[in-house]
């Protein structure tokens, strides 16, 4: 049952009681209606039976106001034509008045919220003219404490005879639970999740909803973080996440309390700034440079491409303006980005050996093996500068791998195993991301290809696989037959040579695996 439903059982109940009382005081005066007066007192013919209707009405008003209460809903009557309302004990809780307080059309107005009571005089005028059912949801400031509270209102006109409104009567709900979750839920709509800016829905209501003359110069800024990519493939995506709450961060500080910051999407955030001219966009994009030159991420320093666009006057599109900001944005990323990269590289292998040691002593012994192993070869001397650039760099892609791996002391499980044969894949994207390294990248995705074509990633065999990766992967692999393991004492040389001779044509190149024994190491191929 509805709450104007349970209002008007009540109600009904309400005016038998009254033709009661009627029937009781009138009984000897009113001749005329005989037959009304005897339907009446045959129903309260025993005072027992009046009392009874008479618990029962009050039985009804007391599971009304518990009804009311659970559902924080409150009744009342308002009189049209003496402007006086009557409430619930509900409703004064829900409005933190008492019965002292002015129940009149403007102590109703006085309860509402200021930013509200003209909207509500002006509707509830509407709903008395045009003879409407009051439904609308408004603030209220609650008299006793002044807490802002959201309340929904119903109401049913009554009429005269002559079609007059005379009297509304229904509900007010308290609601304020309801909006909070609604405003939540809103407000997770219109946010990025990780940086707790706005999203790109937002942004895009927003610029249709400032886009207008008043708001002029409307200026668009567009930034996008360098190397989001690189920072996921060598670190993770948890780093990459840092690397995105920072750039919102001092996106955000570099900005004003009313400038709209927003995530565009992946590494590109947007600021929408009404008002605001080329001068003090250039301020604002200075602060970001500034406030974002002096943060770091693993040791590795960060950069963020900007470019800025104003539209000042409405014959311009803005769609065009934010277009223009686009290709400013990226024009800076170009030339940002090409002398960072190779800084950026050096760094990550310092930070892999400051990880792991025994790495860099290792990359060391594989970058002089491959260059001998390149000069026997008699290869040229960029190709042998080549081989030791890559034997220094071929393990960069541990650095994406936890450390507790490569430096575990015993034998890797599976899933260990598993996760080290993801490096030669991070390593070939952090090479790829930079120009000055990308023909060394495939070098470094191949070194663990077996000549038989039972290596990993790709399964290369034979003379697909480059020649450089197959110096490095022999190199590397008498590297590891050098070193001590825990599970394992460094192996003899005769032992070492028969281990390459006995995986020549499978693991090894087979003419490397000779010539590496015979002039490197200048012993008899066996």
């Amino acid at each position: 049952m509805t709450s104007i439903a349970i209002i008007l059982a009540v109600m009904f109940i309400g005016v038998i009681l009254m033709m009661i009382a009627y029937a009781s005081a009138y009984s000897k005066t009113e001749r005329k209606s005989g037959k009304f007066k005897r339907v009446i007192l045959n129903i309260c013919r025993s005072a027992s039976e009046r009392k009874k209707i008479e618990d029962a009405l009050r039985e009804n008003e007391r599971l009304l106001q518990e009804c009311q209460k659970v559902a924080n809903i409150g009744s009342y009557v308002y009189d049209l034509t003496t402007m006086i309302w009557s409430s619930s004990t509900e409703l004064e809780k829900i409005f933190g008045i008492d019965q002292e307080y002015p129940h009149t059309f403007e102590g109703w107005i006085e309860i509402i919220h200021p930013d509200w009571r003209e909207k509500m005089r002006k509707y509830y005028h509407t709903v008395i003219e045009e003879k409407l059912r009051f439904d609308d949801e408004y603030r209220i400031l609650r008299v006793k404490d002044r807490q802002e509270r959201w309340v929904h209102g119903l109401g049913e006109l009554e009429f005269d005879e002559q079609g007059n409104p005379v009297r509304l009567f229904g509900t007010i709900q308290d609601i304020t639970k309801r909006k909070d979750t609604e405003n939540e839920i809103l407000h997770l709509s219109y946010r990025d999740v990780l940086t707790g800016l706005y999203n790109r829905r937002f942004y895009e209501e927003e610029i249709r909803r400032l886009n207008t003359e008043r708001n002029l110069p409307i200026s668009i800024i567009m930034a996008d973080v360098n190397s989001l990519k690189f920072f996921n493939d060598a670190f993770g995506h948890q780093t990459g996440d840092e690397l995105l709450q920072k750039a919102a961060l001092a996106i955000k500080s570099a900005c004003r309390a009313d400038d709209i910051v927003a995530r565009w999407g992946g590494d590109e955030f947007v600021v929408l700034l009404p008002r605001t001219d080329k001068e003090a966009v250039k301020g604002i994009v200075k602060r970001i440079k500034e406030f974002y030159s002096n943060q770091s991420v693993n040791d590795l320093s960060i950069s963020i491409s900007v470019g800025w666009s104003t539209k000042n006057s409405m014959d311009e599109d803005i769609v065009k303006v934010i277009n223009h900001a686009e290709d400013f944005m990226y024009k800076h990323k170009i030339v940002e980005n090409e002398g960072k990269r190779g800084n950026t590289i050096t760094t990550i292998i310092r930070t892999l050996h400051e990880k792991n040691p025994k790495e860099e002593e290792h990359a060391k012994r594989v970058s002089e093996i491959s260059e001998k192993i390149g000069t026997a070869l008699e290869l040229s001397e960029m190709e042998v500068s080549e081989l030791k650039v890559v034997g220094l760099i071929h393990d960069i892609g541990k650095i994406a791998i936890e450390e507790g791996i490569l430096n575990k002391p015993g034998v890797l499980t599976d899933q260990e195993m598993e996760e080290i044969r993801r490096h030669p894949d991070i390593g070939f994207r952090i090479l790829s991301s930079s120009h000055e390294m990308l023909e060394l990248a495939d070098c470094i995705l191949s070194h663990h290809e077996r000549w038989d074509g039972k290596g990993y990633p790709r399964g290369l065999e034979g003379e697909e696989i480059p020649r450089t990766a197959r110096i490095i992967a022999l190199a590397d692999s008498y590297d590891a037959m050098l070193s001590e393991r825990p599970y394992r004492k460094t192996l003899s040389e005769e032992t070492m040579i028969k281990e390459i001779h006995k995986k020549a044509g499978t693991q090894f190149d087979p003419e490397i695996a000779r010539l590496f024994v015979e002039k490197v190491l200048n012993k008899a191929w066996p």
